[in-house]
């Protein structure tokens, strides 16, 4: 064979299998940020709840994996866990740093607009607020 032909064949070869790990890589990134926004999505869909729950447990128990490598996502995590672990629970605490995250995760995503405060006003069941101010 010569040269030229060698060439060419590695030509083939190459094109194809370039353009398959160029596809997978761009899948693999497509597939972390959709992991990335659900995630997003269900602690922001899940605030202000009046108890904590299972999807909330689930989504904050997979932050270490899903946003691995974020420091800012982490660490605002951390601090989360750290209110929540706290003897003298203090609800204004953990909602302060539950939005501080929500916030941290939307910079990340993108959504540089997005402030604390459109975090801190969702819609709530009116039975929940009932409840809530009841059982006091």
């Amino acid at each position: 064979m010569t040269n030229p032909e060698i060439i060419a064949i590695c030509a083939i070869v190459a094109g194809p299998l370039s353009s398959m790990f160029v596809s997978l890589q761009i899948n693999k990134r497509r597939e972390r940020k959709k992991q990335k926004m659900d995630l997003f999505l269900t602690l922001l869909a899940q605030r202000k709840r009046a108890k904590m729950n299972e999807k909330i447990l689930d989504a904050l128990n997979t932050i270490d994996v899903i946003f691995y490598g974020e420091s800012k996502i982490l660490d605002a995590k951390q601090n989360l866990w750290e209110s929540n672990s706290q003897t003298l629970f203090d609800i204004k605490l953990y909602d302060m740093r539950y939005l501080k995250l929500l916030d941290e995760m939307s910079k990340h995503l993108g959504y540089k607009e997005i402030k604390q405060v459109n975090h801190d006003s969702p819609f709530i069941d009116p039975n929940e607020v009932n409840n809530m101010t009841t059982e006091k």
